[in-house]
């Protein structure tokens, strides 16, 4: 009974893990497509020499990082949902039972 219930509690740890991980690369994904979005209205305007070029290449350099960072964060929310995969075949695995009790995967 304890390593069903210790077992039940590292599933809903690794579920509210994976949760806020994915919550995090989507948040670094909206940033990312905001900067994106925030050069593309640079390199129109600069077209005309209206922005300096110091400006754009300052924010690709942004852009190159707030990639690099989601893709982190995208890893990072993976590896938490295999975790979380992982402790709910072993809650299945040690009390059967409880499969009626699990959350709807998604």
């Amino acid at each position: 009974a304890a390593q069903v219930a210790r077992a039940t509690d590292d599933l809903e740890a690794a579920r509210k893990k994976a949760a806020a991980a994915e919550k995090v690369a989507a948040d670094k994904k909206a940033a990312l497509e905001a900067l994106n979005s925030r050069l593309e209205a640079l390199e129109a305007k600069g077209v005309s020499g209206a922005v300096p070029l110091d400006a754009r290449e300052d924010l690709k350099e942004e852009i190159k990082d707030a990639e690099s960072g989601a893709e982190k964060a995208y890893r990072r929310a993976v590896k938490a949902k295999v975790k979380a995969d992982d402790a709910e075949k072993t809650v299945d695995v040690l009390n059967p039972g409880l499969k009626s009790e699990k959350e709807p995967s998604k």
